[in-house]
């Protein structure tokens, strides 16, 4: 079994340590494990940050590999907030960290949070749609480590 979008206390938004979420996916069988905690620059709602400390972070995965690896295979991973304003510097962090697997998400469109409702205002559920799959399709398109 595989799971590739994983938090831990690293993302601001969760509440379980590095060893209780892997632990948990070994109990539950899982072979292939990939924690994705958040980076979302430049995030519209205030009360988060979701930036992350990656040099502590990586090393605690690094570390988390070697400790469970007859257990499970962990990998090094992300979940990217992408926004047309910061699409190139989420991605040089992409580069830079060398990461085994990335998700491109995004949490906000045309800088409002989509969790908090504001986006929707004066808008129908088909331009809602049209909206968000526009930026993220740009965003995708302009970044080079897209493969």
């Amino acid at each position: 079994m595989i799971d590739s979008h994983n938090h831990t206390l690293f993302s601001e938004d969760c509440t379980s340590t590095l060893d209780d979420m892997i632990l948990s996916a070994i109990h539950k069988g899982i072979r292939y494990y990939t924690i994705t905690d958040h980076l979302d620059l430049d995030y519209q709602d205030k009360r988060f940050t979701f930036n992350l400390d990656h040099i502590t972070r990586k090393q605690a995965i690094m570390q988390a590999k070697i400790k469970y690896k007859d257990h499970i295979n962990i990998y090094y991973g992300l979940e990217c907030g992408v926004q047309p304003h910061i699409i190139f510097d989420a991605e040089a962090i992409i580069k830079r960290e060398n990461f085994d697997f990335v998700i491109a998400s995004m949490h906000t469109t045309h800088k409002h949070d989509l969790y908090t409702q504001a986006f929707y205002v004066n808008l129908t559920p088909l331009e809602a749609y049209r909206a968000y799959l526009k930026e993220f399709t740009h965003c995708l398109e302009t970044m080079q480590c897209v493969s």
